[in-house]
């Protein structure tokens, strides 16, 4: 078993960026279903993205608290090792204070472009992450950013990059995504046991 699950909650994103790697067919032809939270028992880490994970906020945080719960409950399941739970997100929404206690790190896409709300969400992440100092903070952000502030101690990693291209990620990493990664789509129909 590989050590990081990439979980698709959602397909849909408020975005639609042209560049988005979850319109590359060679990438996401790898990616495959769950059923249940039971089949991310194992992986080390796991990491709910999507699409906009936010845009379903109450499943995103029932998705989490019911991740978090289960390894903690089900220790022999998980081979005695509670994983580390990531959020990938565009969004703030405030159900995050539910939730965030159960995560142990949040990535911030910033999008070429963002408008007005996305800034804001920004910012509401930052001073976030500074008041609450478990978290691992990421933000990515992508060029054409008017009026960005950042404050360099809420994250523990800043990037600043260009989109990359199917062929490019490929390159990168043969299927796209990490060597030690498995990408996983969990529909939001399914049973959260």
């Amino acid at each position: 078993m590989k050590k990081t699950a990439r979980v698709l909650i959602t397909k849909e994103c408020h975005r639609h960026c042209p560049q988005c790697c979850n319109n590359y067919p060679q990438i996401m032809a790898a990616m495959r279903p769950i059923y249940r939270i039971a089949d991310l028992r194992g992986y080390e880490n796991i990491v709910i993205t999507g699409g906009e994970p936010l845009l379903f906020p109450e499943y995103t945080a029932e998705l989490i608290t019911d991740l978090f719960l289960d390894a903690r409950v089900s220790k022999d399941a998980w081979a005695h090792k509670t994983p580390r739970i990531y959020l990938y997100t565009t969004l703030w929404h405030p159900c995050l204070n539910r939730i965030y206690a159960w995560l142990d790190g949040v990535t911030f896409t910033l999008h070429s472009g963002a408008g007005t709300a996305e800034l804001m969400d920004f910012d509401r992440t930052q001073l976030y992450l500074l008041g609450h100092r478990h978290l691992s903070g990421r933000a990515v952000i992508y060029p054409h950013n008017r009026g960005l502030t950042i404050i360099p101690d809420a994250w523990q990693r800043l990037e600043v990059k260009d989109y990359c291209t199917e062929a490019e990620l490929l390159a990168r990493n043969p299927g796209g995504i990490g060597a030690d990664e498995d990408l996983l789509y969990l529909s939001r129909g399914v049973h959260l046991e």
